[in-house]
């Protein structure tokens, strides 16, 4: 969407053009929306994918919107339950992931290696446990 401003501040709350934002509260992936995308570097293999296929077969929908700052921004504001990417740089997802934290959600992440390739998940409290075998 054109002519939005998402903004947030660790305990100062997210907003949205000046109105508050908060994450969804859906606490089941086959009742949620997942954000996610495949990253460059990937293994796009049958074998590979099929992996991929599994779990997102788990939700109840599964969006692309090309980058992970408009998908956490969407996930912050509760227009989309989950976001969940593989091998993603920090600096894609640090502003989001503030963004998220802000809004009320939570987010996993782990280190895969230096400098800043992650696996990384952001939702609310009840749908992050989805991604424990992250």
């Amino acid at each position: 969407n054109h002519d939005e401003t998402f903004t947030g501040s660790a305990g100062g709350g997210a907003f949205l053009n000046g109105m508050p934002i908060t994450v969804s509260s859906v606490a089941a992936p086959e009742q949620a929306a997942l954000a996610t995308g495949l990253p460059a570097r990937r293994d796009y293999s049958q074998s590979a994918m099929g992996g991929v296929a599994r779990n997102l077969a788990r939700w109840h929908k599964v969006r692309m919107f090309g980058t992970a700052a408009t998908s956490l921004a969407y996930v912050a504001a509760g227009r989309i339950d989950a976001y969940q990417e593989s091998s993603i740089m920090l600096w894609d997802v640090a502003a989001g992931w503030a963004l998220v934290e802000a809004a009320g959600g939570k987010v996993r992440a782990t280190l895969l290696s230096s400098p800043a390739v992650l696996n990384f998940a952001a939702a609310n409290f009840h749908l992050l446990e989805a991604f424990v075998d992250m």
